[in-house]
């Protein structure tokens, strides 16, 4: 599933989520190299640092393809 997250100051950031339960996500953004992980609080995502973000949209992963640099290359679907 492929995620646009939206931070409290407004920023977005694009994600391929890994695994998800009801009141916890694993992602990895689009660029980086490790995981991400929120847990559900009253409602909101927070990850380990304190950081809130919220899921503005969720898309299936068959709607989207990411090549990576330098030679690695990430799709999803097919």
């Amino acid at each position: 599933m492929h995620l646009i997250i939206r931070y409290g100051n407004g920023r977005r950031a694009d994600a391929l989520l890994l695994t998800m339960t009801a009141d916890h996500m694993r992602l990895v953004l689009h660029g980086r190299d490790e995981t991400i992980e929120y847990h559900r609080v009253n409602d909101r995502w927070i990850g380990d640092d304190g950081t809130r973000v919220a899921i503005e949209a969720m898309l299936p992963a068959g709607a989207i393809e990411a090549v990576g640099h330098g030679g690695l290359t990430l799709s999803a679907g097919g």
